[in-house]
């Protein structure tokens, strides 16, 4: 508030809310102890009290009514701020142990710290490898005692002779010392020190002792003379200390740094410091996240930050020169850049650390652990998901970068002695680069503090950053801005952002303010809105399982290595399938034999592992995949005469060959597609990393897959055969141990039942399999086919076994699936399995044993060590002979593995219903049958079995003892399968040795053998496989060994694949890697891949990246290297540079000579003092040194005349000055003078009366603006007026002379007479200076950035304007400037251009004066509407400064030549082709109405009635004939097209006009806030200040043809500019489309708001944009696309809510400040009234009646605006716009502050 705003800060500590402690120190050896910045909240209080106020601030208190007393109160403050300190914490590596690091000592170091492993370093006092003995310091007279010496531990005491006194614990003294701080501290305010006889005092840090010695006086470090504490901002001097703050939108960063808000965090508040590299030499390499940078059309994985304020995606190549980054020199480099400066970042090197060059970077990615990555991509999210043009709502970033170049100095090479000022006061900039991505979307913000840009060229370092921004004219080396994505050619840029037009120009020191929607912030998309996602969705879906996992590779996982080694999968399907360890989804057996043939297919090993990560649970196991097979009905003899074969299944390697799984198979099988087969080799590498190969080449394919497991099986009445092959049969009754492994560790019981049809023979029930201390597995057999799970006692739901891929799992040590229809396999992940299956009322039951149980087993499955004879061992381990008849086996082998119900090593597992036990199966009265007892119940029985069962004796006795034919053919058939299965398992394919990797060279032979050996000794066939080239490529064999010649002819991939084929059928595969090397020129091939290569398994074939010899490059080095290109200009600004032929490397250049005015060899050019030399001496006065060249400047009072080098003195007199009445004007300056009976007061400036009149006699003259004196000779009281003023006829009063009318000014454009003065202003185009000849110069649109240039044109400047023309390379195609390589006709130059052209739809568009020149001679398109005959042949003619008058009612014609004629501008439809950028003066925009004449049909006219604003706009032309202009003007190069989602019809009259005042006041409301940087936002105000202008209705233009329907059903497209006065206020011209696209992108919904829905506006993009589009219906942009939706509209809402508080607060000030000036001198002058508060001019304005539209309006109103009709569309008639100055709708002021 005012009048309370003056603070004076005590700096009076009251207390400390939070106390400060100071970090424990650890101590260690070097290197133990780590440090870093660590943050708290502390808090503090302040004493404030107010300034004694002036008078002036008495009086403000009492105009706002506040009282206040001579004594202001004391008041405390409670102030927070974050504080840094330096915190301690042990290396990794280090233990901390109390206060201390120490390493790892196996004996802990008893008085000392472990230094190193087993090493102690002990403490002062102690010794011993444990520093456990004490040092006797007085035995070894180590002491300081001066008397006697008693040793203590690790320590020694010194004492005294009697009659001495002990000093300073060593010495002896005769008088004793006293204590003089024990009493009242010794006097000391702070610290008393006690010495010997004496004491002193001493003050902590931040104090100073008195001249007393005992007092300690606080030091203001706030003074001046101690650098303010060097804080930033401001400094609060604290009791003993300081404390820093910031001004608002800043925040304290460490003690005395004050950084912007607007900036994302670095440094030391994020823990990271600043980064160092060769800076000049390249820029430094940072790897990118796993999903790589999407940019545009191309991914990333690197990136290289450069110091000079860019960051490159493809070379590490430091620019040189600064190059717009839409220029060829980036058409194929991807880079973002900021701010490309020619910068020089050792300059500051030795300057404090606060202000030297610092380079950060910094990623985070989600999840890293990072405290500050959320924060981090928070704001990311914002920024992407309110980038301007970009619809993303969804945006989450997963990583986010922020580059940090703070204090980057200008390069001073080009100065004779480096820079030219103080390098404390050489200006610096500061900036930042933030990118981030979700895998799909990437987004990049330039973030620019403000007013930390601080130059733009080399040049400003003549100029000390304290000084007033200078205005070096120079582009030379400016700084630029932008982006390119690397994708463009010789036919154009591609994907580029070049920050057009400032970049390049001296507007780069404005970025900070722009764009409106955040200033300082620049948001970019780096893709377009509909483009394919690249990368693709296989790299996203990739990079994000990735992220997921949570080790970094899993070998280093507990149980890992308890898995199948890599190589151990089977090595064909057929193994695979036969291989119970492994189960193969997706593959039926039965559906194979109908359909012959199957795909690729994965087998699933069984042997799954558990490994415990903290209270994380890791499943793993292991795929191993086949390659197509073929189902193969083998015949043969011995038999089985017949059996199932599966052919082919070749193994694949390689990561097509299979994989680890851990935890979820989906997830990783999709992953594999994501990341091998949908991505390139970078992903594919990273999931093998996490997902070990299971065959990693195919050399060693299946080299570790092991078969030594036994297969053993039991069947029927029941016949058993042991592991080691030997069959018996064992008809028992009851529960037996079938199998022990190692003493109980696993356990295989089986239950046995009489079997159906008899009562001397048994058949298996049901079995339990069982693990030492787990739960036990059981199945029990159900009818005659079904079976029943037990786990640990308890059934389980066989519906769930429905699902074919369903495994039960039983804890981690077993699981249970289903392995065919009536089976369960039982698989303990120890390898041990058991196969069970049910048929005719009983269990068959296959064992398979790991040959780690080999002589580890027993039970009725025998003793396994490879010899049958001693397979039958009781359970006393007594063993029965070989020959041993069955009875004797039964009696004294198998009874006694019978189980029991005590513990012990035959304890029953089963689990019993209650009241059953295991005796419950016993039975005392049965008596068993032998094989040898076979006798069959009739002799047709007896003749069915021996067909079935030949001389099979257990066939014979099963169908003899149950009568069933049926039952002997399954036990010959399960006989034969297992027969079968321990054949096929020994089938192995061929083993190969060859390269796994080839090295081929275009234009050479490639030779390689192959060695192949079959274990079997089989035959093998050798051929080539398909893809390879026949004519290029032959095999010859000599024995088992293959040559392989290859002519290498071409670089064309393709698979070399050789196969071997044993008699078996079982094949194997050679199909080494080629590494192709195609280089160019003498290019070598250095082993790594040119580019990330897509890897799906179906390729290998990889394309090496060739180093080119000096002087080539290009991918094949098949180009001439260009060593200008690539060093981006090494050559001095100007100087030609010349690329040397090969072998000239990337330094092969050479530069010609230095400019002008500079001395070098055209590479480093350095300045040339021109004022040391005689050139210098022209110069009448001063000589002004510049970059490359220098100016003449004069003293004060002169002025330097158009020679440029002449002074002349200043005529002080005819300007504007500070004398009263005479002026005097004198060399290099000027007096006042009096007129006779006036003084000259002591101010050298005023006059007063020698002889004054009195009250009496004074006649009344204006005291405001003269004086009333006694003239001498006649004794009269005369009024006597100031200069600028004269004498009314009353002789009173004194009125104001009009010095702009009397021609008494020295301005050279425009004058605006002021109260007594003058002031001068400048037209369009110029801007005003204090030069006293020529106060108005030309602007150079060009440098200052003013220009609006397409792409392939630049920028050339005019005296009052600026024109556009076709850059070096390009030429003009249809009115556009495009790139030469476009076309290959020859075309001029030098033409000026904006855009290429293609078709569009049709459209309403207006032609500039300039096109009317530039095209007079284009043919006229007979399908466009026709202008009236006058208006278009009409020629018009310009005065220097020209208005229109236009009457109403009536086309306009001129009424005498002297009258300033029209060319008719108007809407056309056609496409155009060439428009010359308008001068400020040449375009000067009226509109005249619509005839009905103008309309030759009913058609035509009701097109121009129902769209748009009916009347035709007319523009007066200096000189130029308008025949049917066939490019654009000025007005559609700033017309902005509406997409809008509704229908035509909704868009009604009311509406529309709605509409239009919405956009008048959101512009007026923009302009208000940019009125200093936006020339179309301000109109001169008083003393060369500026107004914030206003827009009115009647300045928004709808253009003929406007609304009309969309092409998109439901859309409607609407057309608009806005317009504003020129210079004078009289004419028209549009305003320019940037700022008008700023006002939308902030105001859109209160705009969509008027037009009746908020979500009515779909896409806002320029008009051109729509016409010159691909295809109009899809340029068009719907919801969604092009749509932009701001989280934060316009600036920060502490920027607003400050900036409005500070101007309400200025505004009040100035107001009474005014106001009470005035009462106390009353000699205010008013502001002129016909500038600020002019009356509103006559508009005539009525509100006529409905049907007025078809009436004419009445004569001279000046402004008719008839009602419109509700049924069309169509803006209310501007009839004439006759500005006349102040009659201009900008200049309608009543209020000064409006």
């Amino acid at each position: 508030m005012v009048g309370v705003s003056h603070w004076t800060l005590l700096g009076l500590f009251l207390g400390c809310c939070s106390a400060v402690l100071s970090q424990t120190t650890l101590r260690g050896p070097e290197g133990s102890v780590c440090t870093f910045i660590n943050s708290r909240q502390v808090s503090y209080q302040v004493e404030l009290r107010r300034k004694r106020t002036t008078t002036f601030v008495d009086y403000i208190a009492s105009y706002l009514g506040l009282q206040h007393q001579n004594r202001v109160p004391r008041s405390l403050v409670t102030r927070y701020q974050t504080e840094y300190f330096t915190d301690y914490q042990c290396c990794v590596g280090w233990n901390r142990i109390a206060d201390t690091c120490q390493a790892d000592c196996y004996n802990p170091c008893v008085h000392g710290l472990c230094v190193e492993t087993n090493v102690c370093e002990c403490d002062e006092g102690w010794e011993g490898s444990q520093c456990e003995r004490d040092i006797d310091e007085c035995w070894f007279r180590i002491s300081d005692c001066d008397h006697t010496c008693t040793n203590t531990e690790g320590s020694y005491n010194c004492s005294c002779d009697p009659g001495f006194h002990l000093i300073n614990e060593t010495r002896c003294a005769e008088e004793a010392d006293v204590d003089e701080c024990a009493s009242g501290n010794g006097g000391c305010d702070q610290t008393c020190v006690n010495t010997y006889l004496s004491y002193h005092c001493t003050c902590d840090d931040g104090y100073t002792l008195g001249t007393d010695g005992r007092s300690c006086n606080d030091i203001n470090e706030c003074s001046p003379n101690r650098g303010r504490g060097d804080c930033d901002h401001f400094c609060d001097n604290t009791p003993g200390s300081f404390q820093c703050s910031c001004r608002s939108e800043h925040h304290l960063v460490g003690q005395t740094e004050c950084r912007e808000d607007v900036m994302y965090p670095y440094g030391e508040e994020v823990g990271e410091e600043a980064k160092v590299w060769d800076f000049q030499k390249s820029c430094k390499k940072v790897e990118l996240p796993f999903e790589g940078l999407r940019f545009f059309t191309r991914r990333h994985h690197k990136i290289y930050v450069c110091d000079n304020g860019v960051v490159q995606f493809d070379s590490a190549v430091r620019p040189v020169t600064p190059a717009k980054l839409d220029k060829s020199a980036w058409f194929k480099r991807a880079a973002l850049a900021p701010y490309l400066a020619k910068s020089d970042p050792t300059v500051l090197s030795g300057e404090p650390e606060k202000l030297k060059t610092k380079f950060y970077y910094k990623s985070y990615e989600r999840g890293d652990g990072n405290g500050h990555t959320d924060a981090i991509l928070d704001q990311a999210r914002v920024d992407g998901r309110t980038t301007p043009g970009y619809h993303s709502p969804g945006y989450e970033p997963v990583w986010a970068m922020v580059i940090t170049w703070a204090n980057v100095p200008p390069d001073c090479s080009v100065f004779q002695s480096g820079c030219p000022v103080g390098l404390s006061r050489l200006r610096r900039n500061t900036f930042q680069l933030a990118i981030s991505t979700d895998g799909t979307h990437s987004f990049a913000t330039f973030v620019y503090p403000p007013r930390k840009q601080e130059w733009f060229t080399p040049d400003e370092a003549i100029k000390p950053r304290d000084s007033n921004r200078p205005r070096v004219r120079t582009n030379r080396d400016a700084a630029v801005a932008g982006y390119s994505a690397g994708d463009g050619s010789g036919l154009g840029p591609g994907n580029v952002e070049g920050m057009s037009p400032y970049s390049g120009t001296s507007a780069m020191l404005t970025l900070f303010f722009r764009p409106s929607n955040r200033a300082g912030y620049w948001k970019f998309a780096l893709q377009d809105q509909a483009a394919t996602p690249a990368p693709a969705a296989a790299v996203v879906s990739c990079s994000a399982w990735i992220r997921q996992q949570d080790f970094e590779t899993p070998t280093t996982l507990p149980g890992y290595h308890e898995l199948p080694r890599p190589g151990s999968c089977p090595c064909n399907l057929e193994q695979a399938y036969h291989d119970r360890r492994y189960s193969i989804p997706g593959f039926n057996i039965w559906t194979f034999k109908r359909m012959r043939t199957h795909g690729d297919v994965c087998a699933i090993s069984r042997v799954k592992v558990r490994s415990f990560v903290d209270s994380r649970m890791y499943r793993m196991w292991q795929t191993c995949c086949y390659g197509p097979s073929l189902y193969w009905k083998e015949r043969r003899w011995p038999c089985p005469c017949a059996r199932d074969r599966i052919v082919y299944g070749r193994l694949k390697s390689g990561h097509a060959g299979g994989h680890l799984v851990v935890n979820n198979q989906n997830e990783d099988r999709q992953a594999y597609q994501d990341c091998c087969v949908g991505s390139s080799s970078y992903y594919c590498n990273k999931f093998k990393q996490l997902r070990p190969l299971s065959v990693p080449s195919a050399g060693s394919s299946c080299t570790n897959y092991n078969i030594g497991c036994a297969l053993a099986r039991s069947w029927y009445d029941p016949h058993i055969q042991t592991l080691d092959g030997r069959n018996y049969t064992f008809n028992g009754l009851g529960e037996y141990v079938l199998l022990d492994l190692n003493d109980g560790e696993y356990q295989v019981q089986a239950r046995t039942s009489q079997a159906e049809g008899t009562s001397h023979a048994t058949v298996f029930t049901s079995i339990v399999a069982y693990q030492m201390g787990h739960s036990p597995i059981q199945v029990n057999l159900v009818g005659t086919d079904g079976l029943q799970l037990y786990v640990n006692h308890t059934a389980v739901d066989m519906t769930l076994f429905e699902d074919l891929q369903h495994e039960e799992e039983v804890e981690d040590i077993a699981s249970v699936s289903e392995f065919s229809n009536s089976s369960l396999l039982i698989f303990f992940y120890n390898e041990l399995s058991v196969k069970v299956t049910a048929q005719k009322a009983m269990l068959h039951l296959e064992y398979a044993v790991p040959d780690q149980y080999q002589k580890k087993t027993k039970g009725l499955l025998g003793y396994w060590d490879g010899n049958s004879d001693n397979d039958f061992v009781a359970f006393d381990e007594s063993v029965l002979p070989s020959d041993a008849s069955e009875e004797d086996t039964f009696n004294q082998f198998g009874e006694t593995w019978q189980v029991t119900e005590e513990d012990g090593p035959k304890k029953t597992r089963f689990f019993y219903e209650s009241g059953i036990t295991t005796s419950s199966y016993k039975d005392s009265s049965y008596v068993p049958h032998y094989t040898d007892q076979v006798i069959f119940s009739s002799t047709e029985l007896e003749q069915q079995a021996n067909e079935v069962c030949g001389d099979d004796r257990e066939c014979l006795f099963d169908i003899s003892e149950t009568g069933d034919v049926e039952v002997g053919e399954l036990s010959v058939v399960m006989k034969e399968d297992l027969e079968i299965e321990k054949i096929v398992r020994e089938i192995f394919p061929p083993t190969l040795h060859g390269l796994e990797v080839v090295n081929a060279t275009v234009g050479e032979r490639l030779q390689f053998t192959l060695n192949a050996t079959d274990r079997n000794g089989l035959d093998m066939m050798f051929e080539l496989g398909a893809e390879v080239p026949d004519d290029d490529v032959t095999l010859s064999l000599a024995g088992n060994v293959a040559t392989i010649s290859w002519l290498v002819t071409s670089d064309d991939p393709f698979n070399l694949q050789i196969d071997v084929t044993n008699s078996e059928n079982a094949t194997a595969q050679l199909w080494p890697t080629v590494n192709m090397c195609s280089c160019l020129n003498g290019g070598v091939c250095e082993g790594e891949a040119a580019e990330e290569q897509n890897s799906d398994g179906n390729t290998k074939f990889v394309t090496l990246e060739c180093t080119c010899p000096a002087g080539y490059t290009g991918k094949k080095c098949e180009t001439d290297i260009d060593a200008c290109v690539e060093n981006f200009n090494p050559c001095f600004s100007g100087v030609v540079c010349t690329d040397q032929p090969p072998p000239a490397d990337i330094d092969g250049f050479d530069c010609g000579d230095c400019p002008p005015g500079f001395n070098g060899d055209g590479q480093n050019c350095i300045d040339i003092d021109e004022c040391t030399t005689g050139e210098g001496s022209v110069c009448h006065h001063l000589c002004i040194n510049s970059v490359g060249n220098f100016s003449c400047g004069c003293n004060e009072g002169y002025y330097l005349t158009e020679d440029g080098v002449t002074c002349e003195d200043v005529n002080e007199c005819d300007l504007p000055n500070n004398c009263t009445q005479l002026c005097l004007n004198t060399d290099g300056s000027f007096n006042c003078s009096c007129q006779d009976g006036f003084m000259l007061a002591a101010d050298g400036q005023d006059c007063e009366p020698t002889n004054p009149c009195s009250a009496e006699n004074n006649p009344g003259c204006d005291e405001d603006y003269g004086w009333c004196a006694i003239d001498s000779s006649s004794g009269i009281a005369t009024c006597v007026c100031m200069a600028g003023y004269q004498l009314n006829s009353d002789g009173v009063t004194c009125e104001d002379i009009d010095e702009c009318l009397t021609g008494d000014s020295h301005c050279d454009q425009l004058c605006n007479n002021t109260m007594g003065a003058y002031e001068c202003y400048c037209e369009d185009g110029y801007e005003l200076t204090d030069n006293p000849v020529q106060p108005c110069q030309d602007i150079d649109e060009c440098f200052e950035g003013l220009f609006n240039c397409s792409s392939n044109e630049v920028c050339e400047n005019a005296v009052g304007s600026y024109s556009c023309v076709c850059e070096e390379g390009a030429v003009i195609v249809n009115g556009a400037c495009v790139r030469e390589a476009l076309t290959a006709t020859p075309h001029p130059t030098t033409m000026p251009t904006t855009t290429a052209t293609t078709s569009g739809p049709t459209m309403p568009m207006v032609t500039s004066p300039a096109t009317a020149s530039a095209n007079k001679h284009t043919t006229e398109d007979p399908t466009e509407p026709m202008a009236p005959s006058s208006a278009s042949t009409s020629t018009s003619r310009m005065d220097e400064i020209s208005t229109v008058d236009v009457e109403a009612g009536a086309t306009t014609s001129p009424s005498s030549d002297e009258e300033q004629r029209t060319t008719d501008v108007r809407y056309r439809s056609s496409t155009p082709t060439t428009a010359r950028k308008t001068t400020k003066s040449s375009s000067l925009l009226t509109r005249s109405p619509t005839t009905a004449s103008e309309s030759s049909s009913e058609e035509e006219r009701e097109t121009t009635t129902d769209h748009g604003d009916t009347n035709q706009f007319t523009t007066a032309v200096d000189g130029l004939t308008t025949k049917e202009p066939s490019a654009p003007g000025e007005l559609e190069m700033n017309t902005l097209l509406l997409t809008l989602n509704m229908d035509i019809d909704e868009l009604t009259a009311d509406r529309l006009e709605n509409f239009k005042a919405a956009v008048a006041r959101e512009m007026t409301s923009f302009c208000r806030r940019h009125l200093h940087e936006i020339a179309d936002c301000r109109v001169s105000g008083p003393a060369r200040s500026y107004i914030a202008a206003v827009y009115t209705v009647e300045l928004v233009f709808i253009p003929p043809g406007y609304p009309q329907q969309s092409p998109v059903a439901g859309q409607t497209l609407l057309a608009f500019f806005v317009a504003h006065p020129d210079s004078l206020g009289t004419n028209l011209r549009p305003v320019s489309i940037s700022y008008v696209q700023m006002m939308m992108d902030t105001s859109v919904e209160e705009v969509a708001v008027a037009l009746g829905d908020a979500g009515s506006i779909a896409g806002v993009l320029p008009l051109l944009d729509y016409i010159y589009g691909k295809d109009a219906t899809t340029m068009i942009p719907t919801k969604g696309q092009g749509e932009t939706e701001p989280e934060e509209p316009g600036f920060p809402i502490q920027t607003v809510i400050i900036a409005v508080c500070g101007a309400v607060a200025v505004v009040i000030v100035a107001v009474i400040g005014t106001t009470w000036f005035c009462k106390r001198t009353k000699t205010c002058r008013q502001a002129p009234i016909n500038v600020y508060s002019a009356p509103p001019p006559d508009l005539g304005y009525s509100t006529p009646s409905p049907d007025l539209r078809d009436s004419t309006p009445p004569p001279d109103l000046g402004y008719s605006a008839p009602s419109p009709d509700h049924g069309s569309r169509m803006d209310p008639q501007l009839s004439t716009i006759s500005l006349k100055g102040r009659d201009s709708p900008f200049l309608k002021r009543t209020n000064l502050w409006e």
